[in-house]
């Protein structure tokens, strides 16, 4: 009898949303493997899946989300062997595909699923070739093999693996794949008529911006960085050269841009006009509206996406919406968009980590932990933010002072420098914390999160920052997902994760429900000497949010 299930499937894309299914691959064992046609074999392929036994695949929530999809139920505890990679952290490969993890591990060469698409789409373009020209037969021996070599490397992983990574596997990011895949497959709600209207208005704004600077040239011209802009701006208008490439021709990108904007060239100026537009249309506008599936974008969401074991997000990449497009998602007719964000959550578990006697005695008061840090170093509150995020990350005066000037307040070198001595006095236990995390790098070879997810380093090579910021950052990335865990008990899965906040839509007769359940799970999540608060916002658009916070 078989512990353990490996599957994997051929379809026609690689968007799980979109994708036809074609075949379905299952092995019980390293060497007893077959291969099922859909719809063909459907009945087979179901009675496989509503199996108890755990099901294990390589990035399993691309095969997840195809089978759902087609109508097939998955029972049993889902297992990722791309997760559990990831995780190793000591693995010789930082690629986690599957072909490569195989030859690392066994030494073992398999094709690839490039190889068979060039095989059988000769002469043919990447983006035209055709996975139905691959025969049945050959795809389906090959589809096997791929659920035969990820049997064998769920084991090999399980084996080879710390036990203490392991341990945050099987607690925390096993149990979280279900309820990723659930927020996955709820989708984020958009305006598409709101997604067109802001295309068209910034292409409309681009191509006037491109006219007007025709007009004041008095000639035609490539308005993105070209030797032609080049010619134009610093030969024929003579504008001074402010910083030069590599290669030494003059820089032509928005940094340099503005500057020659503010020595009063109204060309640099109207340049940047155009170059905004152009973003915002096609980078975010046109992309949502190409994303959109009947009135849904459906986000990728990796747990593991990185070193921290923070959540990384990618089609779109919701932590970085230009704020000028978050008025494009939205909540459905009758529902609403709640935001649940951990207040000033680094902070307060550096307080914790680093038992500094005056950040926790602020954090316990319930005080702004930012406005202590100006009281105590002398300085306004948007300086104290660029410190307090910059001392995690070891940033010396120099990092402190670009990101300083960065927020409109350029301080000289040497002052920086003397609030960073200042905060080392101020608050020394977290200096003392610091500097024992360095240490522990470099006499152990790794850093610890509050959950026990270990960040291998290099002792020779690792980079103080990677030291002192991963506890912290990753501390985060344990409580937000344990907390989620916890809301999905009472069946609320939230449409997305951006830092320390869960966005959810819920009907707007349910939000009282919801709210006193997230904050209550958010809050308890794990047991710290400080406790996290949470703030809610709500709002029927992404834009909303953001105002109201």
């Amino acid at each position: 009898m078989p512990s353990f299930i490996s599957i994997d499937t051929e379809t026609s894309g690689k968007d799980p949303m979109t994708a036809k299914l074609r075949l379905v691959g299952v092995a019980y064992s390293p060497t007893d493997n077959l291969y099922l046609l859909y719809p063909r074999d459907k009945v087979k392929i179901q009675e496989i899946l509503a199996s108890p036994l755990p099901k294990v695949a390589h990035n399993m929530k691309y095969d997840y989300k195809v089978l759902v999809r087609h109508g097939f139920k998955i029972n049993g505890v889902l297992e990722d062997t791309l997760i559990i990679s990831q995780m190793n952290g000591e693995l010789k490969s930082k690629d986690h595909k599957l072909k490569t993890l195989v030859k690392d591990l066994f030494n073992e060469d398999n094709k690839t699923f490039d190889d068979l698409m060039v095989k059988y789409n000769p002469n043919v373009k990447k983006a035209l070739m055709d996975v139905n020209k691959i025969p049945t037969e050959i795809l389906g021996r090959y589809c096997a093999n791929d659920c035969s070599i990820t049997h064998r490397l769920y084991t090999k992983l399980l084996d080879i693996t710390d036990k203490d990574c392991l341990k945050v596997y099987h607690e925390i990011e096993k149990p979280l794949l279900r309820v990723v895949l659930d927020m996955e497959m709820k989708g984020l709600s958009v305006d598409v008529k709101a997604a067109q209207d802001g295309y068209t208005y910034h292409m409309d704004r681009a191509n006037f911006c491109k006219e007007y600077l025709y007009d004041m040239c008095g000639c035609y011209f490539k308005v993105n960085p070209s030797l032609e802009l080049e010619a134009l701006l610093f030969d024929k208008l003579k504008m001074p050269v402010l910083r030069l490439c590599d290669n030494g021709r003059p820089k032509l990108d928005d940094s340099v841009m503005k500057r020659l904007a503010k020595m009063g060239y109204e060309e640099a100026e109207m340049i940047l006009h155009y170059r905004r537009s152009m973003k915002l249309a096609n980078t975010y506008f046109k992309k949502y509206i190409n994303m959109a599936t009947k009135g849904k974008i459906y986000a990728n969401f990796q747990q593991t996406g990185t070193e921290t074991g923070r959540f990384s997000s990618s089609k779109p990449n919701l932590q970085n919406i230009d704020p000028e497009a978050l008025h494009v998602f939205k909540a459905e007719p009758g529902n609403i968009l709640l935001s649940f964000d951990y207040k000033q959550m680094e902070l307060i578990l550096m307080a914790c980590l680093s038992e500094d006697k005056v950040l926790s005695a602020a954090a316990l008061a319930g005080r702004d932990l930012h406005s202590e840090t100006a009281e105590q170093l002398g300085v306004d509150r948007i300086a104290a933010k660029v410190f307090n995020f910059g001392i995690p990350y070891r940033m010396g005066s120099w990092g402190i002072s670009q990101n300083l000037k960065a927020k409109g307040k350029w301080t000289p070198l040497t002052e920086c420098q003397a609030i960073l001595d200042r905060h080392k006095q101020k608050f020394y236990g977290v200096e003392a914390y610091a500097q024992k995390m360095i240490k522990f790098v470099k006499d152990n070879g790794y850093v610890a999160t509050i959950s026990g997810r270990k960040r291998f380093l290099d002792p020779s090579t690792a980079k103080p920052a990677q030291c002192v910021n991963t506890p912290i950052q990753g501390g985060c990335a344990d409580i937000i997902k344990i907390a989620m865990l916890g809301i999905a008990k009472y069946r609320y899965i939230p449409v997305a994760q951006v830092h320390d906040e869960l966005i959810f839509e819920v009907p707007i007769s349910e939000k009282e429900a919801v709210i006193k359940v997230v904050v209550k799970e958010m809050e308890n999540a794990m047991k710290l000497p400080i406790p996290m608060r949470v703030s809610v916002v709500e709002g029927y658009t992404l834009a909303e949010l953001k105002q109201n916070k």
